[in-house]
């Protein structure tokens, strides 16, 4: 009886790129602009609607974009797109910080 050589892969992959270092936190959001984000999952315009609130209640000078100005981003269908319109709209609208709901 011969010994036979198989070859094994791993399931978790190939390494991914490198790790980008996380954003600078906004410290304070007084005077800074608030873009809420939603992905249309249960409950996230409640959600969205309810952070907006109280954003604006406890930062009186921060500026709020409600979640309905931007497009909705889904982990189904056309992504590349979707987020390639996200991206335009943020460029345009330059928040200093998104919240971004994935609904309750």
């Amino acid at each position: 009886m011969s010994a036979e050589l198989y070859e094994v892969l791993s399931p978790a992959g190939a390494p991914g790129a490198a790790q980008a270092p996380p954003a600078t936190r906004v410290h304070d959001l007084n005077g800074k602009t608030i873009g809420l984000l939603s992905n249309n999952q249960f409950r996230a315009d409640m959600v969205l609607d309810t952070v907006g609130a109280l954003v604006k209640e406890r930062y009186p000078t921060a500026t709020v974009i409600p979640w309905t100005e931007f497009p909705h981003i889904e982990a189904m269908g056309d992504v590349e797109s979707r987020v390639a319109e996200l991206t335009k709209v943020l460029r345009e609208k330059k928040p200093d910080a998104v919240v971004s709901s994935t609904g309750a």
